[in-house]
């Protein structure tokens, strides 16, 4: 089948046509996975900057300080998860090029010699992957905590994840049980509010009419259509604040979570956080007096 495949005359298309889905297919997943990073990388620093600032200070984030911060360090968000994958790619190249080496038989044998030293690269390269699985939202907590680069952070993510794994395990378990129980509040409250705000719609338009109006179904006139759509689009809004409480909570417990992780492993108090950039006003002492004039001491 595969030869009686190959010799027909479109097969050289069918085979550029696979080729190029394909390719298709992984330059949009690369180039959405990138348009994520870039906006979490500012959203992401917003939420984990407020929250450290307010784990750590009992006080209210400003908003304003708090998008400045974010912007100010969003290079260093952005770049925090390139660099272990950089190491992977780095220690996966001398893996690629002997297994060029198994391409011919005469000279497969050399690579089955060396196959240990390939094996230490590849528990290198599942250690960086493993890192960076359960490293990278602590990479934007210390970002957003210590004020520091992108390799600063991955280097403290990676320290924290190795030197307390069963620390970050509990932490990580003790959020999954909160997020879960806050997200069962949520969903429901928003439902709630869809339903009463229903309901007492039905009080003045009739259940029918209501009924109607969400039914996608209903063969309804331009203007109940653009009604309808207009009803929906609320609503989705309404459930997409609703969904916005999981990337919150998201964030938030993790940059707990490093505070916790900092303190277990560095004896760090809970309350020191990167100060935020201010202008100071300035002194009247410290201000040279113009040329000129006499200086009172003071009484």
């Amino acid at each position: 089948n595969l030869i009686s495949g190959l010799s027909r005359p479109d097969s050289g298309d069918l085979l550029l046509k696979g080729v190029t889905d394909r390719l298709s297919r992984f330059v949009f997943l690369f180039l959405g996975g990138l348009w994520a990073l870039a906006v979490w990388a500012l959203f992401g620093g917003v939420i984990t900057r407020a929250a450290a600032v307010e784990l750590a200070t009992r006080d209210r984030a400003k908003t304003v300080r708090t998008f400045r911060y974010a912007a100010s360090k969003w290079p260093s968000y952005f770049a925090a998860p390139f660099f272990p994958l950089m190491g992977v790619l780095l220690i996966g190249l001398p893996i690629a090029v002997t297994g060029l080496l198994l391409r011919a038989e005469i000279v497969g044998w050399i690579a089955a010699v060396v196959w240990p030293l390939l094996l230490v690269d590849g528990f290198l390269m599942a250690l960086l992957l493993a890192g960076l699985l359960f490293g990278w939202p602590l990479m934007w907590a210390n970002i957003s905590v210590e004020g520091v680069d992108s390799f600063d952070a991955v280097g403290r993510a990676y320290s924290y994840v190795f030197q307390r794994p069963l620390q970050y395990l509990f932490y990580a378990l003790v959020a999954t049980v909160l997020g879960a129980l806050g997200w069962l509040f949520v969903w429901n409250f928003v439902a709630a509010i869809v339903g009463v705000t229903y309901g007492a719609a039905a009080w003045g338009a009739g259940t029918a009419r209501v009924e109607m109006l969400l039914s996608p179904s209903a063969d309804l006139g331009w203007l109940d259509s653009f009604t309808a759509w207009l009803i929906s689009f609320w609503v989705q809004c309404l459930k997409l604040l609703g969904v916005g409480f999981l990337y919150s909570f998201f964030w938030t417990s993790s940059t707990a979570i490093y505070y916790l992780l900092r303190r277990d492993a560095d004896a760090t108090e809970m309350d020191e956080v990167c100060p935020e950039d201010e202008e100071q006003p300035a002194d009247p002492a410290a201000t040279p007096a113009p040329a000129g004039s006499v200086s009172t001491p003071p009484s």
